[in-house]
């Protein structure tokens, strides 16, 4: 098992994830982020898990998870309090991105990224919030 080595607060400064290996973190306050960056070739889809721990006050507080593509465009968000995996597909080859974030202090966590070289199926691409960033669909 690895580690989170700070600083990892930004993405230029992000961990390194190696597809299938993880490595144990930890949200120091609710200011402090943790950046983790895997390896991705264009189609392929990259699963990240997220596993929040029991807290000090004993109880799994819920962790935020925001997934980047390789622009470094934020495409997805989520919070959970329990082990869940999130996918996002890159669009290119290159680097996508994971920050994990807390609104409460102290939260360990372990994060695991998996990298899935078949072609993904369609999905929502950000920034599509006008006539002229639409996403493209096909019929059929």
């Amino acid at each position: 098992m690895s580690f989170e080595v700070e600083n990892n607060g930004s993405l230029s400064t992000a961990n390194l994830l190696t597809s299938g290996a993880a490595i144990t973190g930890q949200v120091s306050s609710s200011n402090d982020v943790d950046y983790y960056k895997v390896s991705a070739t264009a189609g392929s889809t990259v699963q990240f898990t997220l596993e929040p721990s029991v807290g000090i006050s004993g109880y799994i507080s819920s962790v935020n998870i925001d997934l980047y593509d390789t622009f470094g465009t934020l495409q997805r968000s989520y919070t959970t309090s329990s082990d869940q995996t999130f996918s996002i597909a890159a669009q290119s080859s290159g680097t996508v991105y994971a920050k994990i974030s807390s609104s409460s202090n102290r939260d360990d966590y372990t994060i695991k990224a998996v990298t899935n070289n078949v072609i993904s199926g369609a999905v929502e691409v950000e920034n599509n919030g006008s006539l002229s960033t639409a996403n493209l669909l096909t019929s059929g």
